[in-house]
């Protein structure tokens, strides 16, 4: 377990630990949802210290990387990120990967499984292939901190200047300082707002956190668990890899057809993709919008869950939650791909009882971050 987490013994029992990817990290700070509305009207600040980071150098560092990403890194422009998965063999997801473009080198963030397992496959691939790549290890000594939520732009500019506003999704922004603390910036959130990933040295990072909580006094600043984190990303359809991801049989039944590349070289899981795009794929991840308890009780919904459509199962629910917004219980389920489209209504099923759904659209909310117009918006002024 890559325990060494400055930011989450800074917090100590003041917080509801967790566990992510081998790495102890804040489940909740407060309630999930008063996290919840601060990521979705204002500004929230959230600890990435559970994600793998990778550099890859040398001549052949783009050839090996494009030979463990499904999608097609050749396609990232320097300075740009783009987002991907390494899978298995079979066409199933082994992690989700970052692809980050700086020019001289290639940088990756992971999520979904423990960074030394990650590394032990990076290996193996590099000693399979023979390739000209160094890959450094910096998991340890780089630490990625959030600022998530409609306003997160207006903190950075407090800082960073009013360029900010420019920045585009998945953009990089290298070499900037905050009161001396070197740091590089990614457009890069999962929540559906306004997002930012601050990659600061290790040793600096409860220094630098602490200075961000400093600096967002005027804007209330308070960190974020992951437990709302994930609820965000649930409404935004965010792939989440300890649930819907990790649990799909191959990538296609995420939805992820427009991410596949069939003109780029052979990679991990090929052949097994190919023949779902010859044969097609069984089942498919879709949006389900579920009915509440007559008596207003939030039960929750277990991944497994049965879904059904005149007594034949069709699916099952991979990840669910309630939405504040919505006011609603919203899931994830693996549908039969016959059956998985929007409009539709079903049955669930489960040693309780049953309960209605109706499948829907991605995403299931609209964001306050589409409402923003920089330019002449502020937290100050915001009803």
């Amino acid at each position: 377990m890559h325990n060494s987490n400055m930011i989450a013994a800074f917090y100590g029992k003041d917080e509801t630990a967790g566990q992510r990817d081998g790495a102890i990290i804040p489940a909740s700070y407060d309630t999930v949802e008063t996290e919840y509305w601060r990521i979705r009207k204002g500004v929230a600040l959230t600890d990435y210290s559970h994600y793998g980071k990778f550099k890859f150098e040398g001549d052949g560092a783009l050839e090996f990387i494009n030979s463990i990403s499904f999608a097609d890194a050749l396609r990232i422009p320097i300075n740009r990120m783009m987002p991907s998965y390494i899978l298995k063999e079979d066409g199933s997801v082994f992690c989700e990967a970052m692809i980050g473009n700086y020019g001289d080198a290639y940088f990756v963030l992971t999520e979904g499984v423990e960074p030394e397992k990650i590394l032990d496959l990076l290996r193996e691939e590099i000693e399979k292939r023979a390739l000209a790549t160094r890959i450094t290890d910096q998991t340890q000594t780089q630490a990625l901190i959030g600022i998530d939520g409609p306003y997160a732009w207006e903190l950075l500019k407090s800082f960073m200047g009013s360029s900010i506003i420019g920045t585009r999704y998945l953009e990089i922004i290298r070499g900037e300082h905050l009161d001396g603390m070197l740091f590089d910036l990614y457009r890069a959130g999962k929540t559906g707002e306004y997002g930012y990933v601050l990659k600061v040295e290790s040793e600096l990072a409860l220094d630098f956190w602490k200075k961000l909580l400093d600096l967002g006094q005027d804007f209330d600043l308070r960190p974020a668990g992951y437990q709302a984190l994930d609820l965000c990303r649930m409404e935004n359809r965010f792939a989440n890899m300890h649930y819907e991801a990790g649990s799909a049989n191959n990538i296609l039944e995420l939805n992820t057809r427009v991410m596949v590349s069939r003109d780029k070289g052979d990679y991990i899981g090929r052949a097994a993709v190919e023949e779902k795009l010859e044969n097609g794929i069984e089942r498919r991840l879709i949006g389900l919008v579920l009915e509440n308890d007559d008596d207003g009780a939030l039960t929750p919904i277990q991944s497994g869950t049965g879904v059904y459509c005149d007594g034949d199962k069709i699916g099952e629910i991979a990840n669910s939650g309630f939405s504040f917004s919505l006011k609603r219980s919203i899931a994830l389920a693996f549908l039969d791909v016959d059956f998985a489209y929007a409009g539709l209504d079903y049955r669930l099923e489960d040693g309780k009882g049953e309960r209605g759904a109706r499948t829907v659209s991605a995403p299931f909310i609209f964001n306050q971050s589409l409402r923003i117009r920089p330019q002449e918006d502020s937290y100050f002024n915001a009803t």
